[in-house]
């Protein structure tokens, strides 16, 4: 009934980890799709050792475009529903069970997840301090993305109708460009349960610099400017706050970091954009 795609690159040790979580599932009918993207360490054994016939692995050469791996693992799936998984994060024994009894009813089902270190250790429970299950719309992604791309879990028919994931984006928000896009035509299921454990490590790529959290975040704005011309007042008022937090963000990194000439920089990014961007809000 399930395919579960996970895309990775030189992090052997935690992809053994995160096959045993999914090998383990409480839910056995499934296929799971390693794709490797060119690694040069151990990845290829730490496969084989586990000589489960439900795993296909496939390496190809280093693109560096994680929306490329993800694509073809929708492309090579044969089942009906399709899972996510990072090569560094973990499942829960009954991640696919739970979300099996949604997704029936609902064409996307996500879910919270605790935060764990390189060691396994939680350093937060339940990432979301979300009371309750609850649905989210496209109002409510443009605000911040909230949700774990290691719980998403999809019928397989939408992409059909919303296309796979942006190539163009490669490794940079291609998660985010995604769940707006579903967003835009379904509602995501989210069910408050820590169903998936999100590793932060050294290696996480918005962890990596300055350069990189700066890319992300500028990345993430141009996602968004596009909805601020939409023909709904709230979508329009949801995609004002999402960008005037990313700028908030830039300018906090920027002040941390010590890049001051930046900083200023955003400041003034962030209030030339907060005065365009009350005068569309007025006007829609």
């Amino acid at each position: 009934m399930v395919s579960v795609i996970i895309t990775t690159y030189n992090r052997a040790g935690y992809l053994n980890k995160c096959l045993h979580s999914i090998v383990n599932q409480t839910y056995k009918d499934i296929e799971i799709f390693v794709i490797d993207d060119g690694s040069v360490d151990n990845t290829s054994e730490i496969v084989k050792n586990f000589q489960d016939k439900r795993i296909v692995y496939v390496k190809n050469e280093r693109t560096g475009n994680v929306s490329y791996s993800r694509n073809m693992g929708i492309k090579m799936s044969s089942r009906p529903y399709v899972a996510f998984c990072d090569d560094d994060d973990t499942w829960k024994a009954n991640k696919l069970d739970v979300q099996l009894k949604y997704i029936k009813d609902e064409k996307i089902v996500c879910s919270n997840g605790d935060v764990i270190d390189e060691n396994d250790v939680i350093i937060v429970k339940q990432n979301n301090n979300y009371k309750e299950d609850m649905c989210f719309d496209l109002s409510f992604i443009l605000k911040d993305n909230r949700i774990l791309t290691s719980s998403m879990f999809v019928s397989k028919d939408i992409f059909d109708k919303i296309g796979l994931f942006e190539e163009k984006h490669a490794s940079r928000c291609e998660d985010y460009e995604m769940w707006i896009r579903m967003a835009t035509e379904y509602k995501i299921k989210y069910i408050n349960q820590a169903l998936v454990s999100y590793r932060l490590h050294s290696g996480n790529l918005s962890r990596k610099s300055y350069s990189d959290a700066v890319e992300v975040y500028e990345t993430n704005i141009n996602i968004l400017l596009p909805f601020i011309k939409h023909f709904d007042a709230e979508v329009v008022k949801s995609a004002n706050y999402g960008i005037t937090f990313l700028y908030k963000r830039l300018i906090r990194v920027s002040l941390v970091k010590g890049h001051f000439i930046k900083c200023c920089l955003f400041i003034k990014k962030y209030f030339e954009n907060k005065k365009a961007l009350r005068s569309k809000v007025a006007n829609v």
